[in-house]
């Protein structure tokens, strides 16, 4: 892997200069594209962890831009798609042994934290004002029953279901 042979490159260049540094650095790998998403099997043979981008995956694999007006609305976090690349990165990365979090808007959203959890997380990177409610969440649930909303949520074909379902689970934290 190209980052490897620079990293490693930059280390001898240090220490030849006798300057201090983490010989042990990790390498870690943004999953933002359907094509990483795909390849995290592979990817993991070159990298420590990985990290779900969800705003960037999102709408790469929806081929929107939630910025724009125009085709902002196809900027959809509970599309079935999403949650099956989901499951199936976190999955990846569980059985090949490498640590994954979870950042982006999905990852500080409470409407989404049980899911996520259900989906296999258990890193979140968030900014330190959502910390509070995402980590009310967590405690006020069990994995067990965050795995099932998330098989029945999976289960579901178009992303009305899954909202409604959703709601009618948690009304006060509807996406």
């Amino acid at each position: 892997m190209k980052a490897r042979k620079i990293l490693e490159a930059v280390k001898t260049e240090l220490r030849a200069e006798k300057l201090s540094f983490d010989a042990k650095i990790r390498v870690g790998a943004m999953i933002e594209t359907p094509a990483a998403a795909i390849l995290t099997g592979q990817l993991s043979a070159e990298v420590d962890f990985f990290s779900i981008g969800t705003n960037d995956l999102i709408q790469y694999l929806l081929t929107t831009d939630r910025t724009s007006a125009e085709v902002a609305t196809y900027y959809e976090p509970l599309h079935p798609a999403v949650l099956h690349m989901l499951k199936s990165v976190l999955e990846t990365a569980r059985a090949k042994g490498k640590s994954i979090s979870v950042c982006g808007e999905m990852a500080g959203n409470p409407a989404y934290t049980e899911l996520l959890l259900g989906l296999g997380a258990r890193n979140f990177s968030l900014t330190p004002g959502e910390i509070p409610q995402i980590k009310k969440v967590i405690r006020s649930g069990n994995s067990q029953t965050a795995e099932t909303l998330a098989n029945a949520l999976l289960a579901l074909r178009t992303i009305e279901e899954i909202k409604k379902s959703l709601s009618q689970r948690h009304p006060s934290r509807a996406a």
